[in-house]
């Protein structure tokens, strides 16, 4: 887990891919928080976007998850949100399945991340945490959810600890750029992402 705010970003260790991500598909507050809700296609199933609106929930009615192909981004754009973070260790066998690149155990969390408009929270795959949490009174949240392949993390040990953000190469990512020629993850995964975007709405 990396948790961060974008005003501090050059200070925030990130391994190259990730900074890359953060610059060029992240960007600002400024340029996601009026974005309309729904998905982005970035890099077709290895990196798309899913805004949505959604209200929080007391700790009690939220359930720990976890993905396995799949890193979460998740900035906060308006509101205030709890997310419950561990146990490192937990037993994933038996653990509800209701989508692809989805489970739910019902550990508790060990802690919990105060996030404010501008601060970030990313999840590598098999992180147990538990979004969309309230401690006071349920309030709108808008959040963006950056979803990264696991393919695209393959040189993730690139940037030596307390490395700031490198400059980025390589074409720019967004929005247009869909690169068709490669093989996309499986049809599973493409299930995945479609039914990301609709526990999305469905969550507003």
């Amino acid at each position: 887990m990396i948790t961060g705010s974008l005003d501090t970003l050059q200070r925030t260790p990130l391994p190259a891919p990730l900074a890359r991500i953060m610059v060029e598909v992240v960007k600002s507050l400024a340029h996601w928080r009026e974005a309309p809700l729904g998905k982005q296609d970035i890099d077709g199933l290895k990196l798309f976007c899913l805004v949505s609106e959604t209200l929080t929930e007391p700790v009690a009615d939220r359930r720990g998850e976890f993905h396995e192909q799949y890193l979460d981004i998740q900035l906060l754009l308006r509101g205030e949100e709890w997310i419950g973070v561990g146990p490192h260790a937990y037993v994933s066998e038996g653990a509800d399945h209701p989508h692809p690149d989805l489970w739910f155990v019902d550990d508790d969390q060990t802690c919990y991340l105060a996030l404010q408009p501008g601060d970030f929270a990313i999840f590598w795959p098999g992180e147990l945490h538990r979004p969309l949490c309230t401690l006071p009174t349920p309030g709108l949240v808008k959040q963006l959810v950056v979803k990264v392949h696991q393919s695209l993390l393959a040189t993730v040990g690139a940037a030596a600890p307390g490395a700031r953000a490198p400059a980025t190469t390589g074409p720019p990512l967004g929005p247009s750029r869909i690169d068709d020629s490669t093989r996309a993850p499986g049809p599973e995964l493409a299930v995945g992402a479609r039914q990301f975007e609709i526990d999305e709405r469905a969550r507003s």
